[in-house]
């Protein structure tokens, strides 16, 4: 969902004002220069709106967590848990089947795959309306009897949503979706602060979410262009896309249970507050990760897949790249993450989310290892193999469920925690697995970055014991910020470096 505009082609329906690349027009779509260029294009737009993204939804949180309770915070996570779960319930890929598919740019294929999104959003509203009985009854809150069905509106809503965003994507046209996205996140900052403001309730969380949906949507069908999307049925198409999406469907539905089984259980487990503190937590923890899946989804998949369309034999050699640029990046945002995140939340958070100290760091360490996984298996994706990808998410989950139990019944919340992070490492071995039976073995290229971030936590924390064994009378703070600072200066500067080699050599 981004890039650089001075990367944009000129021509295209995708042009920004006073944005020209004129040598761009004379490389064909599918060459390597052309894909390398548009992908480092739409990694700096990514980048750039996300950053802007996450300051409006850190100023937002904080704003809430003074003004809402935790259990709201709670109420909506699992809200939008079902919400996830009835979409990659029934995912067939519709997004990754423009954007991989020969019949990508074909009007009756994109306008079936519209009329499928439709109807799919209907039947998930219905099917999360019927949920919130059973849910008021499992957490005890009665509140989740009108919540659920509220924020599942966006179901329906993002049905609507054009095709356009699917294309642009393919064709790693990125800016104005990335910009169309920004606009989202602006309207729903907005909207949410100033009814938070004037009624400090959860339908300041609600009212927000649902008229921004509504903002993209709209801008998909005016904004985006690419052509209007109307209602059609070809079975030709409707057979590609299942063909593509039957793996597919397996595979999210799992990836649900795998990505989401530590919300469902620790808020069964424990409170709703405790619950509500892990969801704040994870807001931080969670960057590298949304930074990482946002590259991935939007980026690099649509370039692995032009890859693997015309020249599969540098499938490898393009990975290896690709991997060694992003995982570069989210070392450095992972390693921020982890010493910063206690101090992030004992000076801009009250007492009440003071546990989110050492939750955010652990829950960091865990999604490393998920953007391990996350910058690899869309290989596999552009090659066709979901399969692999199903059996990976089935065994996460089952690792999850059983290490975070045991987990949590030997060393309370940290275990559980803790647990996550080797479910995380089980479906990271399976595809790992899956890429080297195909060519694309990445396991040392793992190691050396994992090994690196390892090394570096190390660090620090030796020298923090040290400098506080010797000067006792320095503030904690202070002595984290005199050791942290250093060491993520040079290593952003490492990263800096080794991604500006990667993106010169050839």
């Amino acid at each position: 969902m981004s890039e650089p505009n001075s990367m944009v082609p000129s021509g295209s329906s995708d042009d920004l004002p006073g944005i020209s690349r004129p040598e761009a027009e004379c490389k064909p779509i599918g060459s390597s220069s052309s894909v390398r260029q548009r992908a480092v294009s739409g990694t700096l737009w990514t980048l750039g709106a996300f950053g802007i993204g996450i300051l409006l939804r850190f100023g937002t949180n904080l704003l809430l967590a003074h003004l809402l309770f935790p259990a709201a915070f709670a109420l909506m996570s699992l809200a939008a848990v079902l919400a996830q779960g009835l979409k990659m319930f029934s995912d067939i890929g519709i997004g990754l089947s423009i954007v991989r598919s020969e019949r990508g740019n074909d009007p009756a294929f994109l306008n079936t795959a519209w009329t499928i999104q439709i109807i799919r959003g209907v039947i998930l509203f219905l099917f999360a309306c019927l949920a919130a009985w059973p849910m008021a009854k499992i957490y005890d809150d009665d509140r989740l009897l009108w919540v659920v069905p509220v924020s599942s509106l966006s179901l329906i809503i993002g049905g609507f949503g054009a095709t356009s965003q699917f294309t642009l994507n393919r064709e790693l046209r990125l800016g104005r979706l990335t910009l169309l996205n920004l606009f989202e996140r602006v309207v729903q900052t907005v909207i949410t602060a100033g009814w938070a403001i004037l009624n400090p309730t959860v339908w300041a969380i609600l009212i927000g979410m649902l008229f921004s949906r509504v903002v993209y949507v709209a801008g998909t069908h005016t904004w985006l262009g690419h052509g209007r999307n109307r209602f059609a049925w070809d079975r030709s198409a409707v057979r590609e896309l299942v063909r593509f999406g039957k793996w597919v469907f397996v595979s999210t539905a799992i990836t649900f249970f795998a990505t989401q089984i530590d919300r469902m259980i620790l808020g069964r487990m424990t409170s709703l507050e405790v619950l509500g503190v892990y969801s704040v937590a994870l807001t931080l923890a969670g960057i590298p990760q949304e930074i990482g899946t946002r590259l991935t989804e939007s980026v690099l998949f649509a370039a692995l897949s032009s890859v693997a369309r015309t020249n599969r034999d540098g499938l490898h050699e393009r990975l290896l790249r690709a991997r060694s640029v992003l995982l570069s990046g989210l070392l450095v945002a992972t390693l921020g993450v982890i010493l910063a995140g206690p101090w992030f939340f004992r000076y801009l958070y009250d007492a009440r989310y003071a546990a989110a100290e050492w939750m955010a760091p652990i829950a960091a360490g865990c999604v490393w290892i998920a953007l391990l996984q996350a910058t690899a298996d869309r290989a596999l994706l552009s090659l066709g193999n979901s399969r692999a990808l199903a059996v990976s998410g089935a065994l996460n989950l089952i690792a999850t469920i059983v290490f975070c139990t045991v987990g949590y019944s030997l060393f309370d919340v940290p275990g559980f925690v803790a647990g996550v992070g080797v479910g995380n490492a089980v479906g990271l071995l399976v595809v790992q697995v899956a890429l080297s039976r195909n060519g694309l073995p990445i396991h040392v290229q793992d190691f050396k970055y994992s090994a690196l971030l390892v090394g570096l936590v190390v660090l620090n924390y030796l020298m923090i014991r040290l400098i506080g064994q010797r000067w006792p009378t320095v503030p904690d703070w202070m002595t984290a910020g005199i050791v942290g600072l250093p060491i993520l200066a040079v290593v952003g500067l490492w990263a800096a470096l080794r991604v500006n080699h990667q993106l010169k050599s050839r």
